[in-house]
């Protein structure tokens, strides 16, 4: 484990290393930051050696790590313009899909707000 003192991200919040599969921003930026790392060859063959499967590790994406692991080809595929991926059901629907019923943007689409909502309304319906 000697090798960590010398990652570029030794000084860096923990949190950005473990991004929202739909933050592109933060993930893309992790992923810069491993790429210029002097250690970057030892963290991934640590995240490997220990089959950790979340986060940012030697500049490489769960999703990279996980078709790397199953000796499969990763296919990126660039999502439709004006879509979003619901943080619930990781499903990449139109914008449109995400504007609560009081005009404020959301995570989740409507399907998934929906789910979450009966879900909340039986649980206070069994409380009360």
């Amino acid at each position: 484990m000697g090798w960590r003192q010398y990652a570029s991200c030794s000084d860096s919040d923990p949190e950005l290393w473990f991004p929202l599969p739909t933050d592109e921003e933060t993930t893309a930026y992790a992923i810069k930051v491993c790429n210029d790392c002097p250690v970057k060859a030892e963290c991934l063959e640590f995240a490997s050696s220990l089959g950790v499967v979340h986060g940012i590790w030697g500049g490489t994406t769960e999703l990279e790590r996980t078709a790397a692991r199953k000796g499969t080809r990763l296919i990126t595929v660039e999502p439709a313009p004006d879509t979003k991926c619901c943080t619930r059901c990781r499903q990449w629907r139109a914008t449109a899909e995400f504007v609560s019923d009081f005009g404020k943007p959301t995570m989740r689409c409507r399907r998934c707000r929906a789910i979450v909502n009966l879900w909340e309304r039986n649980k206070q319906a069994k409380g009360a």
